[in-house]
């Protein structure tokens, strides 16, 4: 699960996730001028610097012998014997620098005072190379972006990933030698991924500051890294190894600003029933994605509510957005993470509410882990209720699926007309390879002909198998929105 987690590598559903993260002052290198950020995987940010390292290897040979370049006159002090023309201007410099000359016993081009002189140098004009044109310049500026952006990406994920050890260290100091927590099971792992990709992107890193240490001293120009993107010349469309840096540059454009918040999400998880759930975040959004659902046309499709009904019993989720709105034609899907269901008042456009009221006044709601809600202006709204339990299907049904039920299903109501969720489901984290994916409470032989009006069930959502088909059909014959 954390090595799925890690190589998690779709943007657009990361873009979701984190669209309503706080930046800090200095979380760009490019602030206000490259504001494109991408949430993939960093095995996929540590390819795309080693597509920029083979482009630049690949063609430093023709940038050595053929690359574009002016021919500019200029002066230059030569030996006098490989002097080649002498103009006034070189007999200007000699009688101002006569510590050049020498004396000489034969017939020269200089007397004085009846002695014969010949100088030791001579300046005189030369045709000289400049490196110095527009695409010369963004092609090492380009070298230099890729370079810095990927120190910083190696200095930030160095950092989180040693204040992660410390961690482990810390906790390792409060528990005996023999004894080991699941957290230190868990964090050990993280820490362990996380070295690996670590390593391959600092040598990719290093491979790309020996061929920027080439191409500086190939190209003797300014060096400015890319804040924009550059002009496509006709020598960017016309000559081969200038085409590819371009189209490079394109790519890398195209990619964004890659972001390491995904991997500071998991690596700051502290409980193995969180890492569920996040990983169960990642894969609802992911299946809504994969059936056509993007984000609404509204100002903050994502976003993080803050619930007033919560004590100090409930945290509102900090690290990532907990509600997101999205659509499909005419219809709408709002997904809620831990959202609060109340006794006594409705909050974030949530029309369900709790049926029973608490000892403890100040516990009058539940929080399951997930609700989808299904509306559009022709129905009403329709309800799926899921809850994430690290826990294999035995412990599920014997002590966590009749507590759902009772808590979903019996102390809760939706108050439009549809009185109750569809769906009110259990997502199992451990699983038995021997299982079906997916397991129904309601068995009957009736039950196909007449259905109930709520359906019980368990579903694995794990990385053994891939049963987002058989869920989204599950869904689809529970939603009449969908049918």
């Amino acid at each position: 699960m954390l090595q799925d987690l890690i190589a998690f590598d779709d943007s657009q559903v990361g873009e979701w996730i984190f669209s309503d993260v706080k930046r800090g002052a200095n979380s760009s290198l490019y602030e206000g001028k490259w504001n494109k950020r991408t949430y993939r995987s960093l095995s996929s940010y540590i390819q795309l610097l080693e597509q920029v390292i083979s482009c630049y290897k690949n063609h430093y040979t023709y940038f050595k012998m053929q690359g574009k370049h002016t021919i500019k006159r200029s002066h230059v002090l030569v030996s006098y014997k490989n002097v080649k023309t002498i103009s006034r201007d070189s007999f200007n410099w000699i009688t101002q620098n006569t510590e050049q000359l020498a004396d000489v016993p034969y017939s020269s081009g200089i007397q004085h005072q009846g002695k014969n002189y010949l100088p030791y140098h001579i300046k005189t004009d030369a045709n000289k190379k400049s490196w110095d044109v527009y695409e010369n310049r963004i092609v090492i500026g380009f070298l230099q972006t890729a370079l810095l952006n990927g120190k910083q990406i190696l200095t930030d994920f160095d950092s989180d990933i040693l204040n992660e050890e410390r961690i482990i260290s810390r906790i390792h100091g409060n528990f005996p030698k023999e004894y080991c927590a699941p957290i230190i099971t868990i964090k050990s792992l993280q820490i362990s991924f996380c070295r690996i990709l670590l390593g391959k992107l600092k040598h990719s890193i290093d491979t790309l500051q020996n061929i920027y240490k080439q191409y500086v001293t190939l190209f003797d120009v300014p060096v400015l890294p890319l804040a924009t993107f550059p002009r496509k010349t006709s020598t960017f469309c016309e000559i081969k190894p200038y085409a590819q840096v371009f189209e490079m540059v394109v790519r890398w454009f195209q990619y964004g600003e890659y972001s390491l918040e995904k991997e500071r999400l998991i690596l700051q998880v502290k409980t193995l029933d969180k890492l569920f759930e996040y990983y169960c975040l990642l894969r609802l959004l992911k299946l809504l994605s994969d059936n056509g659902y993007q984000k609404a046309n509204v100002k903050k499709p994502a976003f993080k509510y803050t619930y007033t009904s919560a004590d100090e019993h409930y945290q509102n989720e900090k690290d990532v957005a907990n509600t997101y709105l999205l659509s499909n034609n005419n219809v709408i899907v709002t997904l809620y993470y831990q959202p609060v269901i109340s006794a006594v008042q409705f909050e974030n456009g949530l029309t369900l509410y709790r049926t029973t009221r608490s000892y403890n006044s100040k516990l009058d709601y539940y929080t399951p882990d997930f609700v989808l809600k299904f509306s559009s202006s022709e129905h009403d709204e329709e309800y799926i209720i899921l809850d994430a339990k690290f826990s294999s299907r035995k412990n599920i049904k014997k002590h966590s699926l009749p507590e759902v039920i009772r808590k979903y299903s019996c102390e809760m109501c939706v108050s439009a007309d549809n009185r109750v969720p569809k769906m009110i489901w259990v997502l199992q984290g451990r699983v038995n390879s021997s299982e079906n994916a997916i397991w129904r409470y309601h068995n009957s032989p009736l039950v196909s002909t007449y259905r109930p009006i709520t359906s019980f069930g368990i579903v694995s959502v794990n990385t053994t198998a891939d049963i987002q088909r058989q869920l989204w059909n599950e869904i689809r014959s529970n939603i009449s929105l969908l049918q």
